[in-house]
């Protein structure tokens, strides 16, 4: 008999964790918003998964934002539909944890398997209440964070994707598994590269948020661009669209795309010659984990990359790409001498299409897919 498992996932799409599971899967989501759509790429099929969609769509201010409201709403009709999680085999919880981990206990009382994946831990509220010294960002937090141990605590298995989060959540289970973020292979490996100039292609795909550095990455390549001929690619936009624009100015060299399809960014990832990761040294990147370089690296892509969390770690791991200090000089440098040194540029490419298999999210969650199949 198939394992029938229930997904407690804030957003409006089957997700890479639960998309791929075996058995009856049921998951429940938020109608999609005008406004807004959480938006994905998958290689697998969701046919087999049971969508149960709330009448009521995103209310956050972000593409990927979920507000309070819409924690409230998503809680309150989890409450309501006890009677059906009540008939699961397992229920999986995906983190940050709001207010759906006051769900647990009940869960627990009658006897329920219970599993949490961290993504994102909540300190990232308590970054942003730090910025912004806002009492009731503090009194949020501090709820919040109330409800994530209390559900670190409940859960049976705890999922997480860094060593951090490992070392920080073993403090209340000691059923804690790494099952490190990775690139959907399945999917990359089908769309075929597509260059968009002759020349030496640095690209970067993503959003354009301060602590992404893209800022950086122009101010490096336009010192690059005076020693060597070069392009600068840029796949996405974001909040600092308009002034990376402004930093960018009439230069010919650097081209900006706007929000991209996800297939179409990476097939001018595939058409590239290196790929950068020019993150800034931000406390939450030292406590999760990008999944930027595993896509870079499932591209077959040479890697620059800021030494700022363990995403860095990872590309030197597998000998991929050079890790630099987030700073535009160290970058520009680094740039410089990866399109000069011809060896330097083959070893890391071999190495990047040697780190494919590994970098595929199947392989990476392995503790998480065999975990749930027992």
């Amino acid at each position: 008999m198939k394992k029938r498992i229930f997904g407690v996932h804030e957003s409006d799409y089957v997700n890479e964790w639960l998309g791929p599971l075996e058995g009856k899967v049921t998951v429940m989501l938020f109608r999609k918003g005008k406004r807004m759509s959480i938006k994905s790429y998958t290689s697998y099929s969701d046919a087999h998964v049971r969508k149960i969609i709330i009448p009521f769509p995103l209310r956050g201010r972000k593409i990927t934002e979920v507000g309070p409201a819409d924690h409230l709403v998503y809680t309150f009709t989890l409450f309501l539909l006890l009677p059906l999680l009540l008939l699961q085999d397992l229920i999986i919880f995906m983190t940050p944890t709001f207010f759906t981990a006051l769900t647990m206990p009940f869960l627990k009382l009658f006897g329920k398997k219970v599993y949490v994946v961290c993504v994102d831990p909540q300190t990232a509220l308590y970054h942003t209440y730090q910025k912004r010294k806002s009492p009731l960002i503090g009194l949020y937090w501090m709820f919040s964070r109330y409800l994530e141990i209390m559900a670190v605590r409940t859960a049976d298995s705890v999922f997480v994707v860094s060593e951090h989060l490992k070392k920080e959540y073993s403090r209340y289970n000691e059923n804690v598994f790494l099952a490190m973020n990775g690139a959907d292979l399945a999917s990359i490996e089908k769309i075929k590269p597509k260059r968009m100039w002759k020349e030496f292609t640095i690209a970067y795909f993503g959003s354009f948020d301060p602590w992404r550095g893209v800022d950086m990455l122009v101010k490096a390549f336009k010192k690059v661009e005076k020693k060597r001929k070069s392009r600068l690619l840029l796949l996405g936009g974001g909040s600092q669209e308009a002034s990376i624009r402004g930093l960018a100015g009439n230069d010919k060299n650097i081209h900006i795309t706007g929000y991209i399809n996800h297939d179409k960014a990476i097939e001018y990832l595939k058409g590239s010659d290196l790929t950068v990761v020019p993150f800034r040294d931000d406390p939450i990147l030292k406590e999760t984990l990008s999944i930027k370089p595993f896509e870079y690296m499932a591209c077959g892509n040479p890697i620059l990359i800021t030494n700022t969390g363990q995403h860095a770690d990872v590309v030197k791991s597998f000998g991929s790409g050079i890790l630099v200090e987030p700073n535009e000089h160290d970058m520009a440098d680094a740039i410089v001498k990866i399109i000069d040194d011809k060896k330097l540029y083959k070893k890391l490419k071999e190495n990047s299409m040697k780190a494919r298999k590994e970098v595929d999210f199947r392989k990476t969650r392995q503790a998480f897919y065999k975990k749930v199949s027992v």
